[in-house]
């Protein structure tokens, strides 16, 4: 039975007075005048007005993006009477935005233009939200997704990866949990999964074949290099020796773009005492994905930039809630699809592996050194005087 509409409209001013404590501002800005239950009792239809301009800035669409993940509920701003400027009506769901488990990626090979992985939906409009990890413009998009344990970064870990693989791209796994999260994927990833707690030899010798494909390319460039993406599953936990894994990760984070080398890190908390993501990684990570810091705005500013706290107030519960931003762009309210694992069987695609990768790179690089050769020699001999 649909619970009183009186009851309805006491409930969500309680909630929206809270609602406006986390998004940092004055409840005595904001005034409720009306609340209305619509018939289906989905949703209720709320009039505000703004007595201050703290008070307008809610309305604006950050705004109703922080109120949504604030209220966890969606919320929609609808048209206002042009002559009261100051009053609004809001749109507030009254069950919290689920979106499911994740669709399955359609295996694909794109013409080279770009990788776009499916991450969720917003949680403001309910469309659908992806990430382009490498374009042929921009080349790999590096990413950090973070939060505190429980929040869902393990579960965005495979949502990219599942988007990764269904593009047939090369990845590989540096999984500082034992294996945990990467091992379910190694039979479509381009080498085996590396623990560098126990195996750091092993991880030395993964970062160093990257940063010999990523010399060769710089010294070769050219258009159709396959790209590839490094995946390290907390960060905290590499071991500090040798010295050469953090200064490759650095130096792959730093160079790795332009020869379309992408790497995807995850980290709790990036700016921890132990095991903290260097200043310098950070700053060429430009996608960031945060999830849940638990009420530390330190944590969260460091994940998604100078100024963004909202992370401090994200749940926990269910897991899945986060924050997008790339680049200098403003953070957007994501829930994340769910997936447990991967959607298709080990072996069942035909991915590339590693091998395959530096073999195909040998081969176009013979081409364009031949290339240059034969434009050496054609002009020494007064082709194009």
């Amino acid at each position: 039975m649909r619970r009183n509409k009186f009851v309805s409209a006491i409930i969500f001013r309680v909630k929206w007075r809270a609602a406006l404590v986390r998004c940092e501002v004055d409840a005595r800005c904001v005034s409720v005048l009306a609340v209305a239950e619509r018939d289906d009792g989905g949703a209720l239809t709320v009039t505000l007005r703004s007595k201050t301009p703290e008070g307008m800035a809610v309305f604006s669409e950050r705004g109703i993006d922080r109120l949504s993940w604030s209220l966890n509920r969606r919320v929609v701003l609808l048209p206002s009477e042009p002559f009261t400027p100051n009053v609004h009506r809001i749109l507030v769901e009254h069950h919290s935005f689920e979106v499911g488990d994740l669709p399955t990626p359609s295996v694909k090979r794109p013409a080279g233009i770009a990788y776009r992985v499916l991450l969720g939906k917003s949680a403001v409009t309910g469309e659908l939200v992806t990430a382009d990890l490498w374009t042929k413009e921009r080349g790999s998009v590096h990413a950090l997704v973070a939060g505190t344990t429980g929040g869902g970064k393990s579960n965005t870990v495979n949502v990219l990866l599942a988007g990764l693989v269904g593009n047939g791209v090369c990845v590989v796994g540096i999984d500082c949990k034992a294996g945990e999260t990467l091992q379910p994927w190694a039979g479509l990833l381009g080498c085996n999964v590396v623990d560098p707690i126990s195996h750091p030899d092993k991880a030395d010798e993964l970062l160093e074949r990257l940063i010999a494909l990523m010399e060769e390319r710089h010294r070769c460039p050219g258009p159709n290099y396959q790209p590839v993406v490094l995946v390290v599953e907390e960060w905290a936990s590499l071991p500090t020796k040798p010295t050469s894994i953090g200064d490759n990760l650095e130096r792959l984070a730093a160079q790795g773009r332009s020869a379309s080398i992408g790497l995807i890190v995850t980290t709790q908390r990036p700016t921890s005492n132990v095991g903290a993501v260097r200043t310098s990684t950070r700053g060429n990570l430009p996608l960031r994905i945060a999830h849940s810091t638990v009420g530390d705005r330190a944590a969260s500013e460091a994940i998604l930039g100078g100024g963004e706290y909202a992370a401090a107030d994200l749940p926990t519960t269910p897991p899945g809630h986060a924050l997008l931003r790339n680049g200098g762009g403003a953070a957007e309210s994501v829930r994340v699809f769910r997936c447990i694992g991967p959607p298709w069987k080990p072996g069942e695609l035909n991915l590339p592996t590693l091998n395959d990768v530096e073999a195909w790179d040998r081969v176009a690089q013979r081409e364009v050194t031949f290339e240059r050769e034969w434009l050496q020699t054609a002009e020494h001999a007064g082709d194009f005087e």
